[in-house]
């Protein structure tokens, strides 16, 4: 019973991880090119590494 737990635990988070890019493959998804985090387009920094995206993709 202990394994199953441990099983559901490891599934929630990676459903927790992967919903936002899922989120995001569904659109037109742009990549950082310097990590290759998904982000919107009208984002100016990447969520995840911080970098200044491409002035062609901002709003």
């Amino acid at each position: 019973m202990e394994k199953l737990a441990v099983i559901a635990i490891a599934l929630a988070t990676l459903l927790w991880i992967a919903w936002p890019l899922m989120k995001v493959a569904g659109s037109e998804a742009r990549r950082c090119p310097s990590c290759g985090a998904p982000y919107k387009p009208g984002d100016k920094y990447c969520s995840r590494c911080g970098r200044k995206l491409p002035k062609g993709e901002q709003r």
